[in-house]
């Protein structure tokens, strides 16, 4: 991973935009859903299990804007039993067979870009917000809204 990634996690900070690069790489050639990359919670909260992350950056939430619905992987599930996995399945060979569960929340359909306070989010923006931050167990302080170091929201 890149420098800035290994300073952020001693930190103690996670930005998303790493996140996905991490997701990218343990999803092996999984297939994307519906033609979009989806935020896997169950590897965010298991990375912030043995990382300790205080605080999370959600990085390029506006890039979501245009989007019906928003899918997030909440579980994996065991294709022979079809139980849910207590964990991430760290097992490579449990990850390749495993199932991937999500959960699809509203899209908000209107423009986040360089908007500046959390309150002036739409709601099902917000709403994705608090519902990474209740799977997770971290808050997220940080949150992306444009292409500019100052679009950024500070929760």
């Amino acid at each position: 991973m890149a420098q800035n990634s290994r300073n952020s996690a001693e930190n103690g900070y996670l930005f998303f935009s790493e996140l996905i690069l991490i997701v990218l790489i343990v999803s092996r050639g999984r297939p994307l859903v519906d033609g979009v990359v989806v935020v896997d919670l169950v590897v965010l909260r298991y990375s912030t299990a043995i990382n300790y992350y205080t605080a999370l950056n959600l990085t390029k939430l506006d890039v979501l804007d245009t989007f019906e619905t928003i899918k997030v992987a909440v579980a994996y599930k065991d294709p022979e039993s079809g139980e849910e996995l207590a964990s991430y399945p760290t097992d490579p060979d449990i990850l390749d067979r495993a199932h991937v569960v999500y959960h699809e929340m509203p899209g908000w359909k209107r423009p986040t870009t360089n908007v500046k306070t959390f309150d002036d989010l739409p709601k099902q923006a917000q709403d994705y917000v608090e519902f990474i931050e209740s799977f997770v167990g971290v808050k997220v302080k940080w949150i992306g809204t444009g292409p500019d170091r100052e679009s950024m929201i500070e929760k």
